[in-house]
């Protein structure tokens, strides 16, 4: 099965907002379970998630965002960081690996910053 960095974002955005620790049950429209599981294993063998498992009657329960989870969302959280890391590293023909994400997402949010630093002066 292939890495969907785009279902690894979304699911770390779906996990952040809930209010419970365990999410039982846990779905995104348009996803299959199995296609879930897989990917909610990675991101637990990432270090992004506490938990990535199925109950006894085979519904996905996940944990919470872990420190390095909510480190990596922070980075890729807005669209606009984003879709413009996803266009720099297609680009340059680098892979969608989570180091690669969060370098190039760093220094999107750098050269942000420091115009918007420039932009107060």
């Amino acid at each position: 099965m292939k890495r969907d960095m785009d279902l690894c974002r979304e699911i770390l955005l779906q996990i952040e907002k809930s209010p419970q620790k365990v999410v039982y049950n846990f779905t995104i429209v348009g996803y299959e379970k199995d296609i879930l599981k897989y990917h909610c294993d990675l991101l637990k063998q990432a270090g992004f998630l506490k938990r990535s498992s199925k109950d006894i009657t085979g519904e996905l329960m996940v944990g919470d965002l872990t420190w390095e989870g909510h480190e990596f969302i922070d980075k890729i959280r807005q669209d606009t960081v984003w879709n413009k890391v996803k266009e720099i590293i297609s680009k340059k023909g680098l892979p969608m690996a989570f180091d690669v994400i969060k370098n190039v997402a760093s220094s999107v949010m750098a050269a942000m910053t420091q115009g918007a630093i420039q932009g107060m002066f």
